[in-house]
């Protein structure tokens, strides 16, 4: 995932993060927090080899779909964020078979974010408008609207074709439009963002378009149905 992260990450576009405006947007010692956390667990093989991760295993085809299910299923059942989605974790074992197997990245993000997160696809995927905008309240980045909007895409469209540069740029927007407030971007936004980049770049490289609220549909219904994931 390191090796990923520094061959394919679009630095012209998040070099503009190093202005001060920017920077402000999101608390310095938290962010090195997070990050030193995320690099400890890495190293701690101890507790990467007691995790539960069902999750992992076998990608059913379509795969883009079944990776895109996987992420969503991974907001809603754990605060043990599994971060590596990137194509150096999606491993084909013969014609027939095809397993994600991420490296040792992960982070425990609080509760409270988990469910603010889970709530505002939830609200925008089932056009429930208000809810959606009083998420962005809770989080802080009611004035990261539209650059939000943007990012989770049309609701009318059935597919999305998935760009890692696009989604890199709309991130940085999104920043932008929070340095203007007030508040201060939630660190753990970065551990979501580390999250989004590798899966981002795994799905454009499958490079089919993907029919996202079909997959985040399945993805919650087999959640109520009790699916063991």
């Amino acid at each position: 995932m390191l090796k990923f992260l520094i061959e394919k990450v679009n630095f012209s576009a998040l070099s503009e993060l190093l202005s001060p405006k920017l920077l402000s947007a999101v608390s310095p010692m938290d962010a090195v927090r997070i990050v030193s956390k995320i690099g400890k667990n890495y190293t701690d093989s101890s507790r990467w080899n007691s995790m539960p991760k069902s999750l992992c295993g076998v990608l059913s085809a379509p795969i883009e779909e079944a990776l895109l299910k996987k992420y969503f299923q991974q907001i809603y059942q754990s605060s043990i964020w599994i971060l590596d989605f990137s194509p150096s974790a999606i491993v084909t074992l013969s014609a027939d078979e095809t397993h994600w197997k991420p490296a040792p990245f992960f982070y425990e993000v609080s509760p409270r974010f988990q469910d603010l997160i889970g709530r505002l696809y939830a609200a925008h995927y089932n056009e429930q408008d208000q809810d959606f905008n009083a998420c962005l309240v809770d989080l802080g980045i009611e004035g990261a609207a539209g650059a939000l909007k943007k990012h989770f895409g049309d609701r009318s469209s059935n597919t999305v074709q998935f760009d890692l540069r696009s989604f890199q740029e709309n991130f940085v927007e999104i920043l932008k439009a929070v340095s203007e407030g007030k508040n201060k971007l939630n660190s753990e936004f970065i551990v979501l963002g580390l999250m989004l980049i590798t899966l981002y770049a795994s799905l454009e490289k499958l490079g089919k378009p993907i029919d996202v609220k079909k997959c985040f549909d399945e993805a919650i219904a087999e959640r109520a149905e009790g699916s063991p994931w």
